[in-house]
């Protein structure tokens, strides 16, 4: 399986990571947006700050984040649990067929909108 991965590095604009399968890796980064999308594939992102957004989009594979943040986030899986921590709170919008959906109550901080149809979604604020 293919492994991309982008660390350790501050981008004035948009980090975009396109696969059809393989793991996702982003880490120590600052950055204006981030975009993934693919077919299969884990995406881990790890002190990952955004300051517009993040949009995530996996067929299948599990979404991971620590101690991440953007104003706005977006993950879309049809088979996958996205789970793990921001930043600041945000207003949650989260839908899942089949799992089960654990995230703080609602505060101002910016929207993160959570979509899978097979799959647990688990978000916490990092203290």
């Amino acid at each position: 399986m293919n492994t991309r991965t982008v660390q350790r590095c501050a981008i004035t604009g948009e980090v975009s990571v396109d696969v059809s399968t393989g793991k996702t890796v982003l880490s120590d980064l600052t950055c204006q947006s981030v975009k993934t999308t693919g077919s299969t594939g884990k995406v881990i992102l790890t002190n990952v700050v955004a300051t517009a957004s993040f949009s995530i989009e996996r067929s299948t594979g599990d979404v991971e984040f620590e101690r991440c943040d953007a104003p706005t986030i977006t993950v879309e899986t049809d088979t996958g649990d996205v789970r793990g921590t921001l930043l600041t709170g945000k207003d949650f919008d989260t839908d899942t067929d089949t799992g089960r959906v654990t995230v703080p109550k609602d505060e101002e901080g910016g929207n993160c909108r959570v979509r899978t149809s097979t799959g647990d979604i688990r978000l916490s604020v990092a203290d």
